[in-house]
């Protein structure tokens, strides 16, 4: 439970806190944003989850008031106009038509689950305040098991039975380096594990003990992110590890963690948001007013240095194969990037080449249907993001954005039974608008199709964002730009070289070491 002021009900607080954020953004078609609202407050309230948006608002505002950044919003989590007016995301949902029942589906009883991004260097003092505010005992990190691989099975296993360590070498180099590689698989493909295993009786035995336990739990780690705050104590619930100076720690996972009921948040450090506001903070040396949450989302040196995929430092925009799609794209709008960002996919880079002809008038295309054209006219009739699948099926087939919502999970799970209802509700709301039998199937087996690997669209504008800002500040504030990126990787001489080089070639001189001068860090005299 959140500790409302004067013991109001959560809800209530909720819709206060909501309704006057509503009234200071003054959207320009106010009428909508209220009816968003409201919709989402209902729905929040009827699921029981108004505390949660209230526990994630007061720790979006810790960060806030301790000049801790926070992400713009990751996953679904940005289609919620409530999180956008609490400050927990950063991402206008009505403006990019980003949808709500991807996050919170009344007809799918998960937890909410809005995974908070802060610096790397942060994470610590965000993970004290929350021990501080809800209690030593009723918050824990949440353990993750590291289990036996097959070199580790046969290693322990020898181990425990008293072989030598050159016995140890032997078979751990018979065993291929291959990821995830299970002992029976490793048989099959290595003829020097296969001639050890037959050498003897016990070499046999040996491989078969290593086998019962390879997959078990071996050890107890802590998760990178995952939190859970209840609000009695939690070994009154779970079991739980005491340790010294730190907070308790789960001894369930994740998923056990969630399946009794509890409440698991995730607070990823992220090195980019350091970054961020390591340059944004150079900035304001020089000037005070500069705000990033204020730039033109338009800015034409910005979307020049994406065209130029100048984007060495860029968050997820710096790897070759990204570059190359951008240099093809040539990106005019943000909506291009965020598109760049849910394209450069395993599933959906085949799609790559059609996006780009068709973006520059080299391939022509028409919508299945002049009904869906205005959902796939921005990607150029290519279904690029799972939200495009859903409104399909709120417009065909006269889906509720719920049932909708439904149905992407359904085909992302490949639930063939749940899956066989759904198709046939689906034809018939179809036929029901007055699309023929085959039509009705083509536009099933269309979603069908593309639902299992489109992307997230409230997650690919977030970081979008977050992308767009960085190269906003390289673009236009370089000086301190560089001297950020090059403080960040200190000691790792390749990175180094890359940034000098650029500088170099952008006319950016680097000074040689100065006894008399040379600090531990890089910086600049705001000039060149």
């Amino acid at each position: 439970k959140f500790p409302t002021p004067d013991h109001l009900p959560a809800s209530q607080y909720l819709r206060d806190l909501t309704q006057s954020a509503l009234e200071d953004l003054r959207p320009a078609d106010l009428a909508v944003y209220q009816q968003r609202l409201d919709y989402e407050l209902e729905v929040i309230d009827s699921m029981g989850f108004s505390d949660y948006f209230l526990i994630v608002w007061d720790i979006i505002v810790y960060c806030q008031s301790h000049a801790i950044r926070v992400g713009p919003g990751r996953g679904s989590a940005a289609g919620s106009l409530v999180s956008y007016l609490l400050g927990i995301t950063r991402v206008d949902p009505i403006q990019y038509n980003l949808l709500f029942e991807r996050f919170l589906n009344p007809e799918r009883y998960n937890m909410p689950d809005i995974d908070m991004d802060i610096p790397d260097n942060k994470r610590q003092q965000v993970l004290h305040y929350v021990v501080e505010r809800y209690g030593q005992e009723q918050v824990a990190q949440i353990a993750t098991l590291g289990t036996f691989g097959a070199r580790a099975a046969m290693r322990d296993t020898l181990r425990v039975l008293g072989a030598d360590s050159e016995t140890l070498r032997v078979w751990a180099r018979a065993i291929p380096k291959e990821l995830d590689i299970s002992l029976p698989q490793a048989y099959q493909k290595s003829a020097a594990l296969r001639q050890l295993v037959s050498q003897s009786e016990t070499n046999q035995q040996l491989f078969q003990v290593a086998q019962t336990i390879e997959g078990l739990p071996r050890h107890i780690s802590t998760h990178a992110a995952a939190v859970v705050i209840h609000d009695q104590a939690l070994y009154q619930v779970i079991p739980v590890v005491e340790r010294p100076n730190q907070p308790l720690m789960t001894q369930f996972t994740m998923y056990d963690v969630e399946k009794v009921g509890l409440l698991k948040m995730d607070f990823l450090g992220l090195r980019n948001l350091n970054l961020l506001d390591t340059i944004i903070k150079q900035v304001q040396k020089s000037q005070a007013d500069f705000d990033i949450e204020a730039i033109s989302m338009e800015d034409a040196q910005t979307l020049a240095l994406f065209r130029a995929a100048d984007t060495n430092g860029v968050f997820q925009f710096e790897s070759d194969g990204i570059k190359q799609v951008l240099r093809k794209l040539q990106p005019e709008r943000f909506e291009d990037i965020v598109a760049v960002n849910a394209l450069f996919r395993p599933g959906p880079m085949k799609q790559i080449d059609h996006y780009v002809a068709r973006r520059h008038g080299k391939e022509s295309y028409q919508a299945i249907h002049p009904i869906l054209e205005e959902i796939l006219a921005p990607t150029y009739g290519i279904i690029v993001y799972q939200e495009q699948v859903m409104l399909m099926a709120q417009i065909a087939a006269k889906f509720s954005l719920v049932k909708a919502d439904i149905l992407r999970k359904a085909i992302s799970k490949k639930n063939e039974e749940e899956l066989a209802g759904l198709r046939q509700e689906y034809v018939l709301g179809c036929k029901e608008n007055g699309y023929s039998d085959e039509m009705a199937s083509n536009l099933f087996d269309l979603a069908e199709k593309f639902a299992g690997y489109g992307f997230n669209k409230s997650h690919a504008v977030a970081y979008g964002l977050v992308a767009y800002q960085l190269a906003y500040l390289k673009a236009n504030y370089p000086l301190e730009f560089y001297t950020s990126i090059l403080n960040s990787v200190i000691g790792d001489s390749t990175k180094s070289a890359i940034y000098i080089t650029e500088c170099r070639r952008k006319h950016i001189s680097i000074e040689a070491p100065d006894v008399n001068r040379s600090t531990d860090i890089y910086y600049h005299n705001g000039k060149s």
